[in-house]
Order: structure tokens, then sequence, then C-alpha cells
């Protein structure tokens, strides 16, 4: 796998936040407060569907099952 296959490394300051991913889930297309902020940012972008997703706050523990 390249450095181009691997997903972007999601930065500390987007803890509590969510991420809206390109298509590929390979590369950070928005950030928001919402789900519905980060898909505009995504779109704002020029990424029209992204995966979006809640990035838990970096002090919180989450290992497998659901948070």
């Amino acid at each position: 796998m390249t450095d181009s296959q691997l997903p972007d490394v999601v930065p500390l300051e987007y803890g509590g936040k969510w991420i809206a991913w390109t298509p590929d889930a390979l590369h950070i297309a928005g950030v928001g407060d919402t789900p519905q902020a980060a898909q505009l940012a995504a779109e704002e972008a020029g990424i029209a569907e992204g995966i979006v997703e809640w990035v838990p706050p970096a002090d919180e523990g989450f290992i497998g099952g659901t948070p």
C-alpha cells in the first residue's frame, strides 16, 4: 500500500466534531460541529456525497462496541 492509498490522519483538534470523508474514505473533505455542517463543508469543497463520521475527543478511550 502506498502513502496515497492510506487514509488521512485525523488531526487531534477534530476530536468531538464531525468529519466528511471523500467517497473513497481516504481524504477528509469537510469538518463541522454537526453532521450537516461537515457535509456542507464537503459539498463546498466539491464532494457531493461524503462519508460522515463523528470523531471522539482525543482524551476519550474507545475499545470496540458502542461508545
